[in-house]
């Protein structure tokens, strides 16, 4: 872990890469050319197989048995536990802090050794505060969104709540049943007026026409429109519920195995 510290490594690019590459057409076309060689290296022997393999110097190597000039050099991907990671920069800019502290109290006399293990932990300590910054920012970045789901989900909630009582308020305001068919027809009108409760004067029309009194047909549309906000205020709920599990989901997977090395696929022909 220690060693990537003497390396220059955007993080929040890598991060972006590896969770944006099934959305992004050219990262899918790069990874995918990767996780097709790296399946066919790791598939079990067998007499019908296009190449043979061999492992050199951290490369996974497929070489074509037709045209043995045609070769394939994988080298794949590197991750880490970004929480991990995390620790390790927190541990290792303390000491370096430490240690840095340390030769600007000393009294001794500064010589080109110490001016030059200072300038060492100098670089090891920026690298690590910068991977740190990097590394909450992707921290902090997930919880906003996690947050404003959270704050959404809450907000539904209480919505359906209401509109549950309310729905339930109205239903023991009707006085009456009223046959299968005349309530089906009921909710088709509603539906065909775009989910609107009709006018007084229409009310008195369906009213005569399934013979139920206006004042009562009203009350069934106030009932039905009630039921179609609630349930539109479910499917809000449900969107939301899932959203927040693939938002929680996609961290972890995206945090506990977090790419640090894009894989480098190279086609050769000699």
């Amino acid at each position: 872990m220690e060693s990537y510290l003497d390396h220059r490594i955007n993080i929040q690019e890598l991060y972006k890469y590896q969770t944006e590459k099934k959305e992004d057409e050219s990262n899918t076309k790069e990874y995918g050319k990767y996780l097709k060689y790296m399946n066919i290296y790791f598939q079990k022997d067998n007499k019908k197989q296009k190449y043979d393999k061999k492992y050199e110097n951290g490369k996974f190597i497929l070489i074509d048995k037709t045209n043995p000039k045609k070769i394939i050099e994988i080298t794949p991907a590197e991750f880490v536990d970004i929480q991990n990671w995390m620790n390790e920069c927190k541990r290792i800019s303390n000491e370096v802090f430490y240690k840095i502290s340390q030769f600007i109290d000393t009294k001794e006399n500064i010589t080109d050794a110490t001016r030059e293990e200072f300038s060492t932990l100098k670089k090891k300590f920026l690298n690590a505060t910068n991977y740190l910054k990097q590394l909450t920012a992707i921290h902090s970045s997930f919880y906003k969104e996690y947050f404003n789901v959270t704050s959404k989900k809450i907000e539904k909630s209480n919505e359906i709540i209401i509109q549950y009582q309310k729905r339930k308020q109205l239903y023991k305001e009707i006085n009456g049943m009223i046959p299968e068919k005349a309530k089906k027809e009921l909710i088709d009108i509603f539906h065909k007026k775009k989910n609107k409760i009709p006018s007084d004067h229409e009310i008195n029309q369906i009213a005569k026409k399934i013979g139920v009194p206006s004042n009562e047909t009203e009350k069934w549309f106030q009932w039905i429109e009630s039921s179609y906000i609630y349930m539109a205020i479910s499917k809000d709920l449900e969107e939301l519920n899932n959203s927040a599990e693939m938002i929680e989901k996609k961290y972890n997977e995206n945090t506990k195995y977090m790419m640090i090395k894009k894989p480098i696929v190279v086609e050769i022909s000699k």
